[in-house]
């Protein structure tokens, strides 16, 4: 029930922790575009469950570049990011959580929080923390590449379609791999409900039809109800809301 075209392929299928079935090239790394978002969030997610950082609604300094420069007031929460209410960059500027918008800026400024103010890493280091902080435990067996934004934009993350799936299986198994929790159990959780505030108000955009690094208003215009922590809502919601079905969604409608 979202607008995007059914792209399929490469595409592999999991039962009880088994590739079962593949279609197309899956050891090939390609980029991961907008999935990119929910790595991010994921990323996120293993810092809160070691202690790394204290929760979801730990603030984000202004402590690294980013692209808005010393504008930022540095009051966003981690949460208020992933749910695209962060304000980064918009003019005019609300306060964090007053109004949402697609902005692959403000994910992008938290990726490098997280990598060079909490991991240490060169700017630019989404694929060596992914590696170090999520496929350490999971293990992958193709390349892990990173070109861009941790966004997405100009390609973001590029894994093969097998590596990508232990994302995904590392979230049906609701954060647990072999035993040990990885994932900070509020935000797997968070991902099965919509997350965008009834409260915020939809950023207008800068100009009509605004496609941008700052604001794709195509996709601004459907987060309420459908968006939850860089994943989408696929079908209808149960009766008290919660998802039945998620897809990280990327360039062209892939997902």
């Amino acid at each position: 029930n979202l607008p995007f075209p059914a792209n399929i392929g490469p595409m592999v299928i999991i039962a009880n922790g088994h590739l079962v079935h593949s279609v197309g090239t899956t050891d090939v790394p390609s980029d991961l575009f907008s999935c990119s978002k929910v790595v991010t969030g994921m990323l996120a997610a293993k810092l809160i469950e070691d202690g790394t950082l204290t929760g979801l609604d730990q603030t984000v300094p202004n402590t690294v570049p980013g692209p808005w420069g010393a504008n930022y007031p540095g009051d966003s929460t981690i949460r208020d990011f992933l749910t695209m209410t962060s304000d980064y960059g918009l003019s005019p500027y609300k306060p964090a959580g007053g109004q949402y918008a697609y902005n692959n800026n403000g994910i992008h400024f938290l990726g490098e929080h997280l990598g060079q103010g909490r991991l240490g890493l060169p700017a630019g280091s989404m694929d060596t923390a992914v590696s170090q902080e999520l496929f350490s435990v999971l293990l992958h067996e193709d390349p892990v590449q990173f070109n861009g934004q941790w966004g997405g934009w100009f390609g973001g993350l590029k894994l093969s379609a097998r590596d990508m799936a232990r994302l995904g299986y590392l979230l049906m198994r609701g954060g647990h791999w072999k035993g040990q929790r990885l994932l900070d159990e509020e935000f797997v959780d968070g991902l099965f409900r919509a997350q965008v505030p009834a409260s915020a108000s939809r950023y207008p955009g800068a100009v009509p039809n605004e496609d941008t690094q700052w604001n794709q208003q195509a996709f601004t215009d459907i987060l309420p109800g459908n968006w939850s922590y860089g994943l989408w809502r696929v079908g209808n919601p149960r009766a008290d809301g919660s998802f039945t079905r998620l897809a990280a969604q990327r360039f062209r409608g892939k997902r």
